[in-house]
């Protein structure tokens, strides 16, 4: 399942970059949560359910004139992926900024669960319970 659970992060990511966040959320479970309790911006906080995500990606990229988040090697463990991100912003106005982040993407039975940010691949790792 590995596999299946790489190829619906990149087709999320995908449909993500387009702005088509029906596609994006498709393979999201109903009580799916997007945890950016990490996050040290202003949107950190724990969102639960595709109505709570597709509002904070809503936002998130309305603030933006570009928004696009770019997966690095993504790493499986079990139900889980690690997906390392470089997010590419240009704020209205014009001023670009880049963001790193790990995300922990989580599976059941075919569907995502969680999507947690995390700074590092090192946090990232140890939510996963394992070492650098």
């Amino acid at each position: 399942m590995s596999q299946g659970n790489v190829e619906i992060v990149r087709r999320g990511l995908e449909a993500f970059n387009r702005g088509d966040f029906d596609a994006a959320l498709q393979d999201f479970a109903p009580g799916a949560i997007v945890d950016w309790s990490q996050s040290r911006g202003p949107d950190a906080g724990v969102y639960v359910g595709r109505e709570q995500i597709r509002q904070l990606w809503t936002e998130v990229t309305q603030a933006c004139e570009q928004s696009t988040m770019i997966a690095g090697d993504l790493v499986t463990h079990g139900e889980h992926v690690l997906v390392p991100v470089t997010g590419r912003l240009t704020a209205r106005g014009g001023m670009e900024v880049e963001v790193k982040t790990v995300m922990v993407a989580s599976f059941r039975d075919g569907q995502m669960v969680r999507w947690a940010m995390y700074q590092d691949r090192a946090d990232a790792l140890r939510a996963l319970g394992l070492g650098e």
